[in-house]
């Protein structure tokens, strides 16, 4: 499996390039199903040209690490190199880390 080369997270939104859609419809499919069925999820697509998933959430009900935990599930992500479902060993990480890319992605946002 190719490690996933793009990953964009904004609150709400995640965009991420999942090699096993490039090309396969019935993987695609796969994804938007499962993926909209999870809590807080409003909105999935899986585009078969690019490789792009694309998935719109409500961050009260639900984040990037469960949505990317749920494509490592349905055996996509294999050979990425994110961090998702690895658990927190300790309280900093649990909370000091999140809360650091919220702060980090805000002020970008701002910059915008």
């Amino acid at each position: 499996m190719q490690e996933t080369s793009y990953l964009h997270m904004l609150e709400g939104r995640l965009s991420i390039k999942v090699s096993e859609v490039k090309g396969s419809p019935d993987k695609a499919d796969e994804i938007e199903a499962t993926v909209s069925q999870l809590d807080g999820v409003s909105h999935v697509k899986a585009n078969t040209l690019t490789g792009n998933v694309l998935v719109l959430f409500d961050p009260d009900r639900t984040n990037h690490y469960h949505i990317i935990g749920t494509l490592k599930d349905l055996g996509c992500l294999n050979g990425a190199t994110t961090r998702a479902r690895r658990p927190a060993t300790r309280w900093s990480e649990a909370v000091v880390g999140p809360l650091a890319q919220v702060v980090i992605e805000r002020a970008l946002l701002a910059l915008i």
